[in-house]
């Protein structure tokens, strides 16, 4: 039984011991190995300086430019093309000729109401002459009533002065008296019919001048339809669309032609939906092309049903910059986001991710390891949350030879 136990406890003390051993060279190994802490040369690597400043984050996309005005001329009226002036790509000027309509109907329809015009006018002043006929009737009634009531009031006096005298009845001077009433009351009935003939000619004349106005616009706006059969280029630009088959009938509001601007440009761009959830209208954009950088909003964000794509509408703060032309490519930068006077470096292998890193900062003449944290970035620039300071100075470049190293001697 002693044996045994001996046994056991030699078994123990030797298993006891080899772990020693083992911890002893691990232990030695990692000392030795950070003691000789492996160098790099600084030919071989990037280097980057933390700075301050304003740091936009953006999401980048490439798009082309195009008109940012474009005219689309319907048809006024139901009409058929009877001829086409103009190829599609062609560039015109405003007033050029681009189509004829035929308007047979519209002109007939214009000819009726000159008719009706012309009928309402003359009815207009037979009317004016018959109302005024009866006003100098009526007037002239008047004066005559004047001149008889004088007539009869002189014979009123008359009687008034025999009575006196006894050489007149009462009832002569009563006869003689109701009679100057009598011109009174006709002298006032025809004063109140010569104002009602004036009432009535200003309503019959405004009425019937109402009538014809309505008629006189009416064949205004079938003149312009009849003045558009002939379709001209409403400003100067490239016709996009064209109905260029004749004979080929169109009804009001059939798009006949496109014509579009080329002297001011917006931006069209195309981006995953992925980022849908960064973008909103207004957002401010930055786009890089060959006549230089320029500033812009973002103004509409169209989803395409075919794909899972964006189509992104850039409205140019000078949309009438020299050396923009239609269809020519640009890179687009969108900022969804600005930190002001923030610390930041300059994008490299090792400063790519948004979140927690770790990287080797230059102390002295060595690289150490440093645990940071990024934050906004753009396609040049990262933001750094924390971890470094202004000045601080870090390689750049990817070392994956060296990821379990803290420490490198730089040569």
């Amino acid at each position: 039984m002693d044996r045994i136990r001996n046994t056991q406890h030699a078994k123990r003390r030797k298993l006891i011991t080899m772990l020693t051993v083992i911890t002893v060279l691990a232990v030695a190994g990692y000392l030795v190995r950070d003691a000789v802490r492996p160098g790099v040369s600084v030919d071989d690597i990037r280097f980057g300086t933390v700075v301050r400043g304003d740091l936009n984050a953006s999401i980048s996309a490439v798009g082309s430019l195009h008109p940012a005005f474009t005219d689309t001329i319907a048809a006024p009226i139901d009409a058929e093309v009877t001829e086409v002036l103009v190829n599609l790509g062609d560039e015109v000027e405003e007033g050029d000729v681009l189509l004829q309509l035929k308007v047979d109907a519209a002109q007939i329809a214009l000819d009726d109401l000159n008719g009706q015009i012309v009928q309402a006018q003359a009815q207009l002043r037979s009317k004016s002459l018959e109302l005024d006929q009866a006003y100098h009737q009526a007037d002239s009634d008047r004066k005559l009533r004047i001149i008889d009531l004088k007539s009869r009031q002189a014979q009123e006096s008359r009687m008034l002065r025999l009575s006196k005298l006894g050489a007149a009845s009462e009832g002569d001077l009563l006869e003689a008296q109701l009679n100057v009433q009598r011109a009174n009351v006709e002298i006032e009935q025809l004063g109140v019919t010569l104002e009602l003939l004036e009432k009535r000619k200003a309503a019959e004349v405004e009425r019937m001048e109402l009538d014809i106005s309505i008629l006189l616009k009416r064949r205004d706006e079938q003149a312009k339809l009849v003045d558009l059969a002939t379709v001209r280029a409403p400003r100067k630009g490239l016709i996009t669309t064209l109905a260029d088959q004749p004979g080929v009938r169109f009804n009001v509001g059939d798009v006949l032609a496109s014509v579009a601007g080329q002297h001011a440009f917006q931006v069209e761009a195309t981006l995953s939906d992925f980022y849908a959830p960064q973008l909103a209208s207004g957002q401010r954009v930055n786009v890089q092309s060959s006549a230089g950088n320029l500033d812009g909003k973002l103004q509409r964000i169209l989803a395409n049903e075919a794909d899972t794509s964006l189509t992104l509408v850039i409205a140019l703060n000078n949309s009438e910059a020299p050396g923009l032309r239609a269809n020519q490519r640009v890179d687009v930068e969108i900022i969804t986001a600005t930190r002001l006077d923030t610390l930041m470096l300059k994008r490299g292998p090792a400063a790519t991710g948004v979140g927690k890193a770790s990287i080797f900062k230059i102390v002295d003449q060595e690289a150490v390891r440093t645990s940071i944290e990024f934050g906004l970035a753009n396609q040049n620039f990262i933001e750094v949350k924390n971890g470094l300071s202004a000045g601080d100075r870090i390689i750049l470049s990817e070392l994956p030879e060296h990821k379990n190293r803290t420490r490198l001697q730089l040569n």
